[in-house]
């Protein structure tokens, strides 16, 4: 049925995050706490509320996150920076179409794509992301990016698509039109729908190989970033 208010969308300037006792606003200025009911002309999908409460902020430097962060650039100040504002990117739920790019995680030390290792901490890093946004993860070893029903498990409220483990074989440029042009899902047995391109969810692909990055296209649709070995190389067998 229609919806009887419009959506809370995040803005260029600010991010909403709805958690169960407050709605947090995200601004250059910090984070302010809000009552829903001053946001009582919006509806909120009820799927993306955190199911937590909300309180305050850890400070920055003491967050077990940044710890972690710091310890897969090995402490570069330039690569930390670079993971910051990805996850910035992908937190932040306004896109513009003509500057859509899919994050991508590598692992820095590469290792033979036919046994891969991993173990850098890629999957936690998506795996935090999921406790903020509503995230879809799609099995990359089974997907066909060309499929019809490839995207089946997005829902209008998917702020995130989060493509694990893909192979050597994935087509990247199945995904151009998704980046720009917005995402028409199609689910076994249903209708259609169309996610417009400025709601459209923002990609995550964790990957142990090298996907292709020839040609201008790729390029200036991929942000790239590679997690040191610093937890791998502390894997006992």
């Amino acid at each position: 049925d229609p919806l009887p208010k419009p959506i809370l969308n995040d803005g260029p300037e600010v991010s909403y995050v709805p958690f169960r006792n407050t709605l947090a606003v995200i601004t250059d200025q910090g984070v302010k706490e809000v009552s829903y009911k001053e946001f009582e002309d919006f509806c909120i999908w009820r799927d993306q509320i955190i199911d937590r409460d909300y309180n305050g902020i850890v400070p920055y430097d003491d967050a077990h996150f940044v710890r972690f962060l710091r310890n897969v650039t090995k402490n570069d100040d330039a690569r930390f920076k670079s993971f910051v504002s990805a996850l910035g990117y992908l937190l932040h739920n306004h896109s513009k179409p003509s500057l859509g790019q899919a994050i991508i995680f590598y692992d820095e030390k590469i290792t033979d794509p036919d046994s891969p290792e991993g173990g850098t901490g890629k999957g936690l890093i998506a795996n935090a992301i999921r406790t903020i946004r509503k995230v879809v993860k799609i099995d990359g070893k089974r997907m066909n990016p060309s499929g019809r029903f490839a995207f089946q498990l997005v829902s209008p409220s998917t702020q995130i698509i989060w493509i694990d483990d893909v192979t050597g074989k994935f087509d990247f440029s199945s995904l151009f039109s998704l980046l720009t042009d917005g995402l028409t899902v199609e689910k076994k047995n249903q209708n259609s729908f169309l996610i417009p391109p400025e709601q459209s969810p923002k990609i995550l692909i964790c990957s142990n190989v090298i996907l292709d990055s020839g040609g201008s296209s790729n390029k200036r649709r991929q942000f790239i970033l590679e997690l040191g070995d610093y937890y791998s190389s502390r894997i006992k067998e």
